[in-house]
């Protein structure tokens, strides 16, 4: 068999530009094709990509918020909590308080309705001894008792005669009494006065009902005195130091 190499090469020739052809109408077009599917895809997968970044963020940053505001609202129900219990502790305190005022009023008022009733039964006690004492005094006054009592301010006279050492003896010498004094008595004053001052004169005597059996002298501004007021009313002012004082009646 014979080889046409004419035919051979016509062959090969239209073989080349068969290639040349289908590189040119087809390869290229198609890797420009699959080059651009690759692009796509390629941008699909960075959008993708950066979608998913975003999310992450804003999943990061919800999750940041959302920590923060968990962290604001305990903040929050520990500050009221807090001001509950601090508002409860005062109205506690004020209402403690207020009952502790209301209680120590009442025992005010109490030791105060106490205190006055038993003052006014004190004071009315020491009242009524001091008018059954001088009205007792009174009805036992006589010459018996009389003379007692001018003994005893003549021992009383004897034994102060410092008080009317000054005392000139022009002064006028006053005797009071709550009765008239009998001349015997008259004598023995006048003697215990002549005794302190030799030279006195001038003495007279006035009755005074006031004196409760009680004899006073006064001269030359001074006094002395034997007088049952004086015992009785020594008498009260002890038993008032004892007696409770009346409300409202305290110094501090």
């Amino acid at each position: 068999m014979l080889i046409d190499w004419f035919t051979v090469a016509a062959q090969l020739v239209n073989f080349l530009i068969l290639i040349a052809l289908l590189r040119h109408f087809l390869y290229r077009p198609l890797l420009r094709a699959v080059a651009e599917r690759e692009r796509h895809l390629k941008a699909i997968q960075d959008a993708a990509d950066t979608a998913r970044q975003q999310a992450e963020a804003e999943a990061a940053r919800l999750s940041a918020e959302r920590e923060a505001v968990a962290g604001q609202r305990q903040q929050v129900l520990d500050l009221a909590l807090s001001d509950a219990q601090a508002e409860r502790r005062h109205l506690l305190d004020g209402a403690r308080r207020e009952a502790e005022q209301m209680q120590q009023q009442w025992q005010q008022a109490l030791a105060s309705e106490f205190g006055q009733i038993r003052h006014d039964i004190v004071v009315r006690t020491l009242q009524e001894v001091y008018a059954v004492s001088g009205r007792l005094m009174n009805e036992l006054a006589g010459t018996e008792l009389e003379s007692r009592m001018v003994v005893a301010l003549a021992a009383r006279i004897s034994g102060h005669a410092d008080v009317f050492a000054d005392v000139a003896t022009s002064t006028e010498w006053l005797v009071r009494s709550a009765f008239g004094l009998s001349p015997a008595s008259q004598q023995l004053v006048e003697q215990a006065i002549h005794a302190i001052s030799p030279g006195a004169q001038n003495i007279r005597y006035e009755q005074e009902p006031g004196l409760l059996c009680g004899l006073e002298l006064r001269a030359g501004g001074h006094r002395l005195a034997w007088n049952a007021a004086d015992y009785l009313q020594d008498l009260q002012d002890r038993l008032a130091t004892i007696a409770p004082a009346a409300p409202g009646t305290e110094t501090e």
